[in-house]
């Protein structure tokens, strides 16, 4: 895998009128594996990244992407909000 890493991506839907509709492929997605030269990425990671990247691989009623590292945008990372 050296530089590739495995994601599952998150549902996006659409609300429109009071009904939610299936969009074009999520950009946002979890980590699932990561290959041996991924650097700053790890394993629960939440990922933006070119939703038209990668390889789709289905199997057992689980859709896992293949990316490469160069095509993450960003990570988002969780915090807490200060306390006053």
């Amino acid at each position: 895998m050296h530089d590739y890493i495995a994601i599952q991506r998150k549902a996006e839907e659409q609300e429109q009128k009071g009904f939610f509709i299936p969009s074009s492929p999520s950009s946002k997605a979890t980590v699932v594996a990561v290959g041996l030269k991924v650097r700053e990425i790890v394993v629960g990671d939440v990922i933006q990244f070119n939703r038209y990247a990668g390889y789709v691989i289905k199997g057992d009623g689980v859709d896992v992407t293949l990316i490469h590292e160069g095509d993450v945008l960003f990570i988002e990372i969780e915090r807490e909000a200060p306390s006053f």
